[in-house]
């Protein structure tokens, strides 16, 4: 493991983005987490395994290494039990109080911003995420000891002060967190991904950026607002279960051999039903919007077009599904009546 000089110590992480260098970037994250995060200070690295770097604030009196050699057998044993598991990860050892976030691609992942245009950037969001387990409460999770509805809690908290961190570091706007809210929703429909389906946390994420300047929350702060989302908007397991189950499944390679309109029509055949529920309602919505507004690119060409009166009759029982709930809230087909007038 090598560790990269820093000949750029008063760079931020959005200006090493700017300069599209990985190994600045992952310098001023450590910088910038030590400095708005002081207790992590001494504790903190990021493992690089594609390069097999280190990026590191660790302290070996705070940590309880002997000497240097020891610290790089430590992190030559976890370059070793990492290097082959394709995943980044969030790895706390209690033991020594180190919070180290391993870094291992894949390089284009999706988060907040185009996954190829702006891949840095999508890898700092990553970085951030991972941060996030580590720092939001109830957001680290590990092996099987964990429900479900615990790791879907887990997962919200780091998404949104992922989130949060792409405002402040990026000046994102709320449509850069509605990309990562579309992503989760379609994993949970394409492939299944029950367990990452954060997309309620990152709506209200949403809300509260489009309508308010979030640009100057730090970590600290982001650290207890993702708290407070987290806690408010992860639904419990069965409730993500149940959507998943209302939907047919399919990947993307059955996407592109089917087509976008065989490939879409049993989700908009449900749309047209009028029998789905408040939060299979808003999971469909969701996921069909794009589509039918012709944002959704394929194969980095041309939007996906679902034109004719059958789409015409979606696009319309989608916005009047959409009115209802907007006016109904946790109302939505309960036969409530309106107030009586006071003195009636």
């Amino acid at each position: 493991m090598t560790a990269p000089a820093d000949n750029f110590a008063n760079e931020t992480v959005a200006e090493a983005v700017e300069r599209k260098s990985l190994s600045g970037v992952f310098n001023a994250f450590v910088r910038e987490t030590k400095r708005e995060l002081p207790e992590i200070s001494g504790h903190f690295a990021i493992l690089n395994i594609p390069e097999a770097r280190v990026h590191m604030d660790i302290s070996l009196e705070k940590a309880g290494f002997k000497d240097k050699a020891a610290l790089d057998d430590y992190l030559g044993g976890l370059y070793s039990a990492y290097k082959d598991s394709g995943t980044s990860v969030a790895h706390f050892d209690g033991s020594r109080n180190l919070a180290i976030l391993v870094y291992n691609g894949p390089k284009h992942m999706q988060m907040f911003a185009d996954p190829v245009r702006d891949n840095l950037k999508n890898i700092v969001g990553i970085m951030d995420h991972e941060l996030g387990h580590m720092l939001v409460e109830g957001g680290y999770y590990y092996g099987n000891r964990f429900s479900l509805t615990e790791i879907i809690h887990a997962e919200t908290g780091a998404d949104v002060y992922a989130g949060l961190r792409h405002i402040s570091r990026f000046a994102g706007s709320f449509m850069d967190i509605e990309t990562l809210s579309w992503q989760r929703t379609k994993d949970l429909l394409e492939v299944g991904a029950v367990s990452h389906f954060t997309s309620f946390g990152l709506d209200k994420l949403a809300e509260l950026a489009e309508n308010n300047d979030l640009s100057g929350i730090n970590a600290s702060q982001a650290v207890q607002l993702a708290a407070r989302i987290a806690s408010e908007a992860s639904p419990h397991e069965k409730t993500v279960q149940n959507i998943a189950q209302t939907f047919t499944a399919f990947d993307e390679a059955e996407f592109k051999r089917r087509g976008a309109e065989l490939a879409l029509r049993p989700i908009a055949e449900k749309i047209l039903s009028g029998e789905l529920g408040y939060f299979s309602g808003r999971v469909a919505d969701k996921y069909m919007a794009p589509y039918l507004m012709e944002q959704v690119i394929m194969n980095g060409k041309e939007p996906v077009l679902l034109n004719g009166p059958y789409w015409d009759r979606v696009r319309m029982a989608l916005f009047d599904m959409n009115e209802q709930t907007r006016k109904q809230g946790l109302l939505h087909g309960m036969p409530v009546k309106p107030p009586k007038a006071p003195g009636v």
